[in-house]
């Protein structure tokens, strides 16, 4: 099977469960935004050197295809979905961040202009990627194309927790 299917060809593409859009929806925006994010913390994750760091960037790639998965489904058939980014999943990056700082090795200010190494760089671009995808999904919310409030919690969170994270590596 090749990967050229052309059904995309006329600017439309499919939802996971649901119609054919074009692919500049607001969906699609969220999806696209996330995929982006998913590959810094992936290059971020062969640099970084504490295992605890290692696990909980796995852990967020995880939850990332969830959220993706989420607001690429229509609401009707977001029952048909196995997993959901909820309550949980935002506590243990409230718990890692509440973790972060207290560690007083980790100095940062409120702004960090530069990192001093490629670890701190791709994990600050992949915070400022995820602020734009709270943005989007902040859209998606206001026009009731999402119903989950915990992708905007976990998002905002995630992007504090990207910060701190960099900042060990500056």
């Amino acid at each position: 099977m090749s990967i050229v299917t052309k059904t995309g060809d006329k600017s439309r593409t499919c939802l996971y469960r649901g119609p054919k859009l074009f692919k500049d929806h607001l969906r699609f925006e969220i999806c696209g935004s996330i995929d982006e994010l998913s590959a810094f913390l992936g290059l971020s994750v062969l640099r970084v050197k504490s295992i605890a760091d290692k696990k909980i960037l796995d852990s967020i790639l995880r939850d990332l295809f969830f959220i993706s998965t989420e607001a690429a489904t229509e609401a009707k058939y977001l029952k048909l979905l196995k997993k959901r980014v909820g309550r949980e999943e935002v506590d243990k990056l409230e718990k890692y961040i509440g973790k972060l700082e207290k560690n007083k090795k980790i100095k940062c200010s409120c702004f960090v202009f530069g990192f001093k190494t490629s670890c701190g760089s791709y994990l600050n671009i992949a915070r400022t990627i995820a602020r734009r995808t709270e943005r989007r999904i902040v859209s998606a919310l206001k026009k009731k194309m999402i119903k989950n409030k915990y992708l905007i919690l976990y998002i905002n969170r995630l992007s504090d927790l990207l910060f701190l994270i960099a900042c060990k590596y500056q």
